[in-house]
């Protein structure tokens, strides 16, 4: 389990792998900017977005360069046609929790697992 705590506080119950959301989750884009805080604070957290991808920003560099745990790829489905993305995420899922917002119902890489995202005001928890 991956327990960070900021406020709210955050459960991620997954073991390595590439995972997805269940339709209709919310709170992901919440739980992204949770992620992102604690990666700034120093936690071996990344996330990576449509934006990092068209500015460049090379998803296995970032993650080797912090020894990631967890990795949030938001909005995979705008970028998800790239090989090189699709290996680094393959590659990274061996060893880490990649936890992706993906819209499309036909990816290239289909997930290890479909998650639900709980939400309290004292605890975000995914399962």
């Amino acid at each position: 389990m991956i327990e960070f705590g900021t406020d709210p506080r955050v459960e991620i119950h997954c073991e390595p792998g590439f995972y997805s959301f269940t339709e209709g989750t919310s709170g992901k884009t919440y739980l992204a900017k949770l992620i992102a805080q604690a990666g700034e604070q120093g936690l071996p957290y990344v996330t990576y977005s449509y934006y990092d991808y068209v500015r460049g920003v090379d998803l296995a560099a970032v993650c080797e360069k912090v020894q990631a745990e967890l990795v949030f790829v938001d909005r995979y489905d705008m970028f998800s046609e790239d090989p090189t993305v699709q290996e680094q995420i393959q590659n990274l899922a061996q060893d880490i929790v990649v936890l992706s917002d993906l819209k499309s119902s036909n990816p290239p890489i289909l997930p290890d697992d479909y998650l639900v995202l709980t939400r309290s005001a004292e605890l975000l928890e995914v399962t």
